[in-house]
């Protein structure tokens, strides 16, 4: 069993270092984030054969079996539980975005999904959305509804149906949105590479939900009052940037992530602070769920 544990660590570690050092591209952890469960079974066999004489051979084997699964299915573009559409090894195009804003609109919820996608989001618009998809397999889904004084968005970059007949995917997704109204934004964009530069926008609300990811987040004074902003993610690399003035509380439910947090100070296990933060009338709450991950949250000069 502890051997088992040991080597669970340096599996976890190496797909840490090499989503950290870009050993791999993002559409690699597409792939094997869908197989993660296996980990689980090998994990009861070795409690189950844990005082059996050899049972060590037996998780070997097990590990050896799995790994040659996960080899025949790729090879076969045979994913876990789904259907598949093929798709042909096709040039890249570039699909349009945008959806103007109506001027009855006061607030905005906009949602965006996709996964092993390169998302850069660092510019303002006065539409309520603006940009393009570059990718050689997806086709963005864009929907807006109305709904009193708010407007709706999402946008849909899904990564689900489909046969892996080339690695080399292209799937660059490039927005503005509008600075003219608070937005409520949510993210599920698992291995994937964000720049989310959020300086000029008017924020109410941030969730970011993302398996294997790349994080770089910049957020600017412009914000509600007590902004809560979630970031859910697995082996990830979190670089979160405040401005000097802004006030915030971090609070961490992992026990495996490193921390560089400066300007902050420990209130009690997993929550830190900036010094004026209880007497702010403007500040950031950031929960942060994350597995074995690097976070760095800092403020401005």
């Amino acid at each position: 069993m502890r051997w088992f544990l040991g080597f669970l660590l340096i599996i976890i570690g190496i797909i840490y270092l090499g989503n950290t050092f870009s050993w791999w591209n993002v559409s690699d952890f597409a792939v094997l984030w869908r197989y993660w469960p296996l980990l689980l079974i090998i994990f009861g066999i070795a409690i189950i054969v844990r005082r059996f004489r050899f049972g060590w051979i037996i998780v070997l084997l097990a590990l050896i079996a799995s790994v040659f699964f996960v080899y025949y299915s790729i090879k076969n573009n045979k994913f876990i539980g789904q259907t598949s559409t093929t798709i042909s090894n096709q040039g890249e195009k570039a699909y349009p975005i945008s959806e103007d804003l109506p001027e009855s609109v006061k607030q905005a919820e906009v949602t965006i999904n996709s996964s092993a996608v390169k998302f850069n989001l660092n510019e303002r618009s006065d539409k309520l959305v603006e940009g393009n998809l570059t990718s050689n397999i997806f086709e963005p889904d864009v929907n807006k509804k109305i709904n009193g004084d708010t407007a709706q968005l999402d946008i849909k970059i899904d990564s689900q149906n489909f046969r892996w007949n080339s690695r080399k995917i292209i799937n660059d997704l490039s927005l503005k949105l509008t600075d003219k109204l608070p937005l409520d934004l949510k993210i599920n964009a698992s291995a994937s590479d964000m720049t989310l530069d959020f300086s000029k926008l008017n924020l109410s609300s941030l969730k970011i939900d993302s398996g294997a990811s790349n994080i770089d987040l910049t957020l600017g004074e412009n914000i509600g009052q007590n902004m809560p902003i979630t970031i859910d993610a697995g082996a990830s690399s979190l670089n979160i940037k405040l401005p000097k003035n802004l006030e915030a509380e971090a609070n961490f439910k992992s026990a495996l992530s490193s921390r560089d947090l400066e300007g902050f100070k420990k209130i009690s296990s997993g929550k830190y602070q900036t010094e004026g933060f209880n007497s702010a009338s403007k500040r950031v709450i950031i929960n942060l769920n994350a597995g074995a991950s690097s976070v760095s949250l800092r403020r401005g000069e």
